[in-house]
């Protein structure tokens, strides 16, 4: 029996979303502010709202991060195989037919051929893409992290996927669960500028002038980190990468 054939669709590259950081502020605003009306509800409507709210924060954190690893890999020129692990793809004509849609660029077509962004999935793309071990990086540029982001965001996503297909109800207070939406909002964000960083200083060789521009419109109350500190972490951590071998 002939095995049909499961390449790119074209209607997964349309629906892909596209780089809108108001957007992505706004929908988790949105949830910081349905988390605020919890404790109104009776028991049972605060557990279901939980339950919404944990649901949602995966599908934001999800739908977010393919638009972000869409734009790094198209703004930074981003080889193929520093993304996938397999040395090819598999795409319908349909999306042959589109490729000079603006819509249908390199990146698009790449993230759209992922699907799923889960925790395992985006650790390797991150790592791929920086040249280093994403996780145990970001949380030494973020040291109040102490190395504990990758395991909570394989809580996060197991949690969400307990709810969904388990039942299981979410049980964090309410100041816990506004703490996780806006952990996980700036980990999404960090995750895309630490990596334009990364690759403006140690691929691209930008020069000083540029990298100290780009360094300055970061917030500093949003994170105590200076930009030699950045420089001296990172270039630790790409010269102990070992790129895994490809499929």
């Amino acid at each position: 029996m002939k095995k049909p054939f499961r390449g790119l669709r074209s209607y997964k590259v349309e629906r892909l979303p596209t780089l809108d950081v108001k957007d992505y502020d706004d929908s988790i605003n949105n949830l910081i502010d349905f988390c605020s009306i919890i404790d109104e509800q009776d028991d049972i409507n605060q557990t279901l709202m939980k339950n919404y709210v944990m649901i949602r924060l995966v599908s934001i954190v999800e739908f977010n991060l393919k638009a972000f690893v869409s734009e790094l890999i198209d703004d930074l020129d981003l080889k193929p195989e520093e993304i996938l692990r397999d040395d090819s793809i598999s795409i319908n004509l349909d999306v042959l037919q589109n490729f000079k849609s603006e819509l249908f660029t390199k990146g698009r077509i790449i993230t759209a051929s992922l699907d799923k962004m889960n925790p395992r999935l985006i650790y390797g793309i991150m790592n791929r893409i920086n040249h280093l071990d994403y996780f145990s990086w970001y949380d030494s540029l973020i040291p109040s992290k102490q190395g504990k982001t990758w395991t909570q965001f394989k809580d996060l996503y197991a949690k969400r996927n307990d709810v969904i297909h388990n039942l299981v109800n979410v049980d964090d207070s309410i100041p816990d669960l506004k703490d996780k939406v806006i952990q996980f909002h700036d980990f999404v964000i960090w995750l895309f500028i630490f990596t334009k960083m990364n690759i403006a200083i140690n691929v691209k060789k930008e020069p000083e002038s540029k990298i100290l521009k780009r360094w300055s419109a970061l917030d500093p109350s949003k994170i105590k980190l200076t930009l030699n500190n950045f420089k001296q972490i990172t270039k630790k951590f790409r010269d102990n990468y070992s790129p895994p071998r490809r499929s």
